[in-house]
C-alpha cells in the first residue's frame, strides 16, 4: 500500500500513534463492561492498520532509533501540518477515543462510542476502497488532490 501524501508529510506520528492505539486496544480487551464482540473488533482494526502499513512503520521505526532527540520535534511540526486535513480524522480520533473510552466511568457511553467509531470507520472504508473502485486504480496523491478540490468546491 502506497503512503498518501498528507501521510508522507506525518510520517514521524506513525510510531507514537501505533503504541498508544495499540496498547489501549490491548487494554480495553480488559474493560469487562464494554461487550466483547466490540473489544475484539478493536483489536482487529488496529490489526488491520498495522498490516497495512507495516514497511512504513518498520522505516519510521528504525528513523526513530536513529534520530532519537530530533523526533520529538518532527512529531509536533507532523502535528500542526495534520490539523489541515479531516480526511485523517479517524487516525487519530481512535487513538483518542481508546484513551477515552478505557478511563470513562460510563460502560453504556464508552460502547456507544464504540459502536459508533467502529461503524463509521468501516463504513469510511467500503466508500473509498468499495464503492468507488476507479479510487483504486488513481494513486494516492492525484486522489487526495481530487478530495481537497471537492472539498473547496
Amino acid at each position: 500500500m502506497e503512503l498518501s501524501v498528507i501521510f508522507q508529510q506525518t510520517k514521524s506520528l506513525f510510531i507514537p500513534i501505533a503504541v498508544l492505539w495499540g496498547l489501549f486496544s490491548i487494554m480495553n480487551l480488559f474493560h469487562f463492561k464494554i461487550s466483547l464482540f466490540w473489544r475484539i473488533f478493536v483489536l482487529l482494526i488496529f490489526m488491520i492498520f498495522i498490516i497495512l502499513y507495516y514497511p512504513f512503520l518498520q522505516e519510521e521505526f528504525s528513523s526513530w532509533k536513529n534520530n532519537f532527540f530530533y523526533k520529538p520535534l518532527e512529531v509536533l511540526e507532523s502535528l500542526i501540518f495534520l490539523f489541515q486535513f479531516v480526511d485523517v480524522f479517524f487516525y487519530l480520533f481512535w487513538c483518542y477515543s481508546l484513551i477515552k473510552i478505557f478511563f470513562s466511568a460510563n460502560e453504556r457511553q464508552s460502547e456507544f462510542t464504540l459502536r459508533y467509531l467502529v461503524l463509521f470507520t468501516l463504513l469510511y472504508w467500503i466508500f473509498n476502497f468499495l464503492l468507488q473502485k476507479k479510487m483504486l486504480s488513481i494513486p494516492y496523491r492525484e486522489y487526495y488532490q481530487l478530495l481537497l478540490k471537492l472539498l473547496n468546491q
